[in-house]
């Protein structure tokens, strides 16, 4: 869940999506694994295939004018709280229900950036890279790997429809788990409410 700027809480994001038999067999699909074959990498889904595992396969839902929670992502690495000398290279696999333009609140990347240290940065911050945004359309694939700076942009319209994406994770198959039995999502998973902080308010607090 995340909070609009009026308050309300709004569904952003669904990390236990793999509940939902449908769901859960998109990371054996065939036609999913012929697309992450093109790696230069040997990657198997990053998660055990658990109807009740975390990040396995997540949905997502961009909102407009959110407050808090993950709709919102600053310049960022998906190994960048921990866990990339033994996880990487990782990649993230996106399937494109809906349009992705800026207007429905695009996906970002920043070329090159896998190959240096980058600091995170607020996407919306005017000293903010720009990056490159790819011209997603519905039914689209995409695959990046987790170590190239990329932005998950708030919508720029307020009127909708919004980016609607399924994620499905990959990583090598000797990868190890840096965190024992918890998830990668537990470093943000830390208000008593269940709430996310906005990851751009909390760089803004030095947070």
């Amino acid at each position: 869940m995340g909070t609009g700027l009026r308050g309300a809480e709004v569904l952003t994001r669904v990390l236990r999506a793999a509940s939902r038999p449908g769901l859960r067999a998109l990371a054996d699909d065939p036609r999913i694994r012929r697309i992450v074959e093109a790696s230069d990498e040997d990657l198997a889904p990053k998660v055990p295939d658990d109807p009740e595992a975390v990040d396995r396969v997540t949905v997502l839902w961009k909102r407009p004018d959110m407050a808090e929670g993950l709709a919102d992502l600053p310049w960022h690495r998906d190994c960048g709280m921990g866990g990339h000398a033994i996880n990487c290279p990782s990649a993230v696999l996106t399937i494109c229900l809906t349009d992705g333009s800026p207007e429905a609140g695009q996906l970002r990347f920043l070329p090159g950036s896998h190959r240096g240290a980058f600091p995170f940065v607020d996407g919306t911050d005017v000293e903010a890279p720009g990056g490159i945004g790819l011209p997603i359309e519905a039914g689209d694939v995409t695959m990046h790997y987790s170590d190239l700076m990329h932005a998950s942009l708030p919508p720029t319209s307020s009127d909708g429809p919004y980016r609607i994406s399924v994620l499905i994770g990959f990583s090598p198959s000797d990868a190890g788990h840096h965190r024992g039995e918890r998830h990668y999502n537990d470093a943000l998973l830390i208000n008593k409410d269940g709430q996310i902080d906005h990851l751009g308010q909390r760089l803004a607090d030095g947070g």
